[in-house]
């Protein structure tokens, strides 16, 4: 029977102090099963729990994610969990945003839903914006720091964020919640209950949304539209299930534009009106034979806002906000299933596809006669395109040795100059990928089992590039460039595009699991080994720039040995060179390539309790995190070993019906650190390890409910970070990371949530303080701290006889605190000497130095939310 009742409130898990809450469904059945007696169930706090787990771990339900602005990212909801730092583009969320977890940035972070991997398969970027509505999340767990035994990804370095899906009511019923708030938001959410519909208890629910609001900060919006549905169909009387449900979100953003920090100060300075941004406007230029165009200048119309002079006109239509957009269309099946096949051995099987279609916007100009416009008919006479339609493309002359002869001017033309002629330029990724994870666990004693998990997960990367055209404002006529639209041609028919490749990642994983309970539940044990094989198979179509950044140049010209400055790399140290005007720097030609890693991560935990409701865990995990694609694409061979982490937690954990309270201190080495630096002896940029960072803090927490009316939650947390080696880079520079802490990541971090309740109406406070951060590795810019307080009121109507209906009303950033949110770190900063604590750098240039970017913290904002029930 202990099977069947634990089994059977899945749905009600949330409140079950000892539940592990991780992704798949053979994680939570087991580590319920084993920790759990139905003699120690508790209801946690307010919607915040603390597990009675081996590892450093929090969750939070819905009763607490219903409080949130309504729409909002449920990565912004985990920001009250010690240790999670994650800023957030704007107010409501669906601009994205950036999360760190004890000094790991977002793609060494795991996150799933429902068990499916949501990092990208190819750089494991979470993308915060696009997350199931916060409505239909039962619940999100933290892992500070550590991953599950069958964690169904390869970039789980620095911890794992989880998050499922509500099952389907029993009864039937439905809900409409609509929203609205300043910068013109408006949002409509419904759900729809169908209830037990056969005598087998099928029950399911479908649910929408409807998202759109005004930018805060210059011209244009963010539009999103989501879909849910979840079939749930219980089998037997053991608590057996299968479970299918479907997803779809199309987001339409356009972006918010990044500040350095002289341009932020002009920002603040101008009372908080944030008018520093894309452009309203884009004036293209008029077709004429007579005159050449040249779409990179512009005309000098447009003023230009996004400089640290306002006023000043615009050079081209580059940061127009009409082409400055993230389309994303993502969608994705998901089947959950559980089988008893005998007394004590439990099966369960989680088989899942996704589809990803998503791009950053991009603005592109090419002259009309180039190298790459002619592409196979590189050196004939003429052979250009007429792009914008004046009737000539400029190309007035001859090639001769891959030299260009002036020719004299055609009718009607005043200079040999071609026209330049701008293009929509994204680069597009399309993701397919199929997964499963199934674990089988056989109870073989009372209070001891063991499982064995295996996951399979394969995405199929294509990456493209096919440019685009825009209409006569300036805007894409599609937004997905090429691809969906009407692409662009050189001479010889081939498409113009800046980046074409294929990468498949394949994880097969294996894993095994040890776990027990002795002396009478006082000490719990859990050993675990996770064995990971992972692979990337690449195949780049382009010749790829061998410095800087590594990006592609796609062309079609003929490859030769006419000019000896700019080097193809074939293989490494055996090059051609190529024909005059491919590129002007070396270059690796196309290639295929393949990457292998594998890697044993074994894990173990305790519990000890001390009494009931005091306990002392500790746990010790290896983490993993192969190479993201792009490291590998800046070259045919790269010698880089996968990142990996220790990870070490100990801690003290009271739990209570009144109190719950949880301390710890923790200990992550990070092994092969991959940056990207100079090579002095090969003359090009690579991919490397550069050794190790050392992390160790304190987190601690407490819930606290005195009184039936009055609930309060503290949190706080300290992080030392020392990353130990240095950066070339260049052949003379050196960065003096050597020592450093980790950028973006504050030392201190401590807030509260409070909650008042009066009968039918409560009201609800989140402040959290945020420590000073560094934008580079080399600590040469630091950006201040900052404070932020949330407010949120509720009147509950069920007291009138209106079932799941209310009102609500949220505050953000109450006080209107400027401050610099999301950071696009770099290496070091542009200056030798540092900077004050209000970000302005002084002394010499670097070379190599970068110039990090800012997002703007979002201002006060206000929303107000009626959800009705049926």
């Amino acid at each position: 029977m202990r099977h069947q009742f634990l089994a059977s409130v899945a749905a009600a898990a949330i409140f079950l102090p000892g539940v592990a809450f991780a992704q798949s469904t053979g994680t939570i059945d087991a580590e319920e099963e084993i920790v759990v007696t139905a003699s120690r169930v508790a209801e946690g706090i307010n919607g915040a729990i603390a597990p009675d787990s081996p590892k450093a771990r929090t969750v939070l339900t819905q009763e607490l994610i219903s409080r949130r602005t309504a729409g909002q990212s449920i990565l912004n909801t985990i920001n009250v969990v010690p240790g999670v730092n994650f800023t957030n583009t704007d107010p409501y969320g669906s601009a994205g945003g950036n999360i760190r977890i004890r000094g790991f940035d977002g793609a060494r972070i795991s996150l799933t839903f429902d068990g499916l991997p949501l990092n990208d398969t190819g750089n494991y970027a979470i993308f915060s914006g696009q997350q199931l509505d916060p409505e239909i999340i039962e619940q999100v767990n933290v892992n500070q720091g550590t991953t599950d035994i069958d964690s169904p990804t390869a970039s789980a370095a620095g911890g794992t964020v989880n998050y499922r899906t509500i099952i389907p009511t029993d009864e039937h019923g439905a809900m409409v919640q609509a929203s609205v708030g300043e910068f013109d938001y408006t949002r409509i959410f419904a759900k729809l209950e169908t209830g037990r519909m056969t005598s087998f208890g099928t029950k399911m629910f479908v649910a929408g949304s409807l998202t759109r609001y005004d930018k805060f900060k210059g011209p244009g919006e963010i539009s999103k539209k989501q879909f849910n549905a979840r079939l749930y169909q219980p089998i037997g009387e053991d608590g057996d299930f299968i479970s299918i449900a479907g997803h779809y979100n199309q987001n339409r953003n356009n972006f918010y534009r990044s500040v350095t920090l002289a341009q932020a100060r002009v920002d603040f300075a101008d009372n908080g009106n944030f008018d520093l941004d894309n452009n309203p406007r884009c004036d293209r230029a008029t077709p004429n034979a007579a005159t050449p165009q040249n779409e990179g200048t512009g005309n000098g119309s447009v003023p230009q806002s996004s400089t640290a002079t306002p006023g000043a006109l615009d050079t081209s239509c580059t940061n127009f906000f009409g082409l400055r957009i993230n389309p994303s269309n993502t969608g994705n099946i998901r089947i959950n299933s559980k089988f008893t096949l005998a007394e004590g051995l439990t099966l369960t099987v989680d088989p899942s596809f996704q589809y990803v279609l998503a791009n950053g916007g991009g603005f592109s100009t090419i002259a009309e006669n180039s190298a790459i416009v002619r592409g196979a008919n590189s050196t004939a006479i003429d052979s250009g395109v007429d792009y914008n339609g004046d009737g000539n493309v400029g190309n007035f002359g001859s090639f001769v040795n891959g030299v260009f002869l002036a020719a004299p001017p055609n009718a009607g033309r005043t200079n040999f100059v071609p026209d330049t002629t701008a293009f929509y330029s994204p680069n597009t990724t399309n993701t397919r990928r199929y997964g499963l994870t199934a674990s089988l666990r056989w109870d073989f004693m009372e209070d001891q089992y063991v499982r064995v998990a295996y996951t399979y997960d394969r995405g199929r990367h294509r990456q493209t590039g096919e440019w685009g055209y825009f209409d006569a404002a300036g805007r894409p006529e599609n937004v997905f460039g090429g691809r969906n639209g009407r692409p662009v041609r050189a001479a010889d028919g081939a498409l113009l595009r800046q980046r074409d490749r294929l990468s498949i990642a394949l994880l097969n994983q294996v894993s095994g699991e040890y776990r027990g309970r002795f002396f009478d539940d006082a000490l719990t044990i859990n050993l675990g080994l996770r064995a990971p094989f992972f692979k990337r198979d690449l195949e780049n179509f382009c010749f790829t720039q061998a410095t800087g950044s590594g990006f592609a140049t796609c062309t079609t010209q003929p490859v030769g040995t006419v000019a000896a400055a700019n080097t193809v790399y074939l293989v490494p140290n055996n090059f051609v060179v190529p024909t005059t005007g491919l590129v002007g720097s070396p270059v690796f030609a196309p290639f295929k390539a393949q990457y292998k890693f594998e890697k044993l991560l074994p894990s173990a935990g305790f519990i000890f309790k001390v009494t009931e409701q005091a306990s002392i865990f500790g746990n010790f995990s290896q983490g993993f995190s192969a190479p993201r694609t792009d490291n590998l694409y800046r070259a045919p061979v790269v010698n880089v070993a996968p990142e990996t982490t220790n990870n070490f937690d100990l801690g003290v954990r009271y739990t209570s019906r009144m109190v719950q309270a949880q301390i710890n201190g923790y200990y992550n080495k990070f092994s092969n650190r991959i940056v990207t630096s100079f090579d002095q002896d090969q003359g090009i940029s690579v991919d490397r390890n550069v050794g190790n960072v050392d992390i160790k803090g304190v987190e601690a927490s407490i819930d606290v409910r005195p009184l039936p009316w009055l609930f309060f939650r503290g949190f706080g947390s300290y992080i030392d970070s020392e990353v130990k080696g240095d950066t070339r880079l260049s052949s003379t520079v050196i960065a003096l990371t050597g020592g450093k802490r980790l950028a973006e990541t504050p030392e201190w971090q401590y807030g509260y949530l409070a909650q008042v309740t009066f009968g039918p109406a409560s009201v609800g406070a989140v402040y959290k303080h945020v420590g000073s951060r560094f934008a580079t590795d080399a600590n040469d810019i630091r950006v201040s701290d900052y404070d932020t307080l949330d407010l949120d009121a509720r009147f509950d109507l069920n007291e009138l006889g209106l079932k799941n209906t209310f009102l609500q009303f949220n505050v953000s950033n109450v006080f209107d605190q400027k401050y610099l949110g999301n950071i696009s770190t770099q290496i070091v900063g542009p200056t030798a000497n540092g900077t004050n604590t209000t970000g302005l750098a002084t002394g010499a240039l670097i070379p190599g130095g970068g110039n990090p970017t800012f997002s703007v913290g979002a201002p006060r904002t206000f929303q107000a939310t009626l959800r009705v029930g049926f």
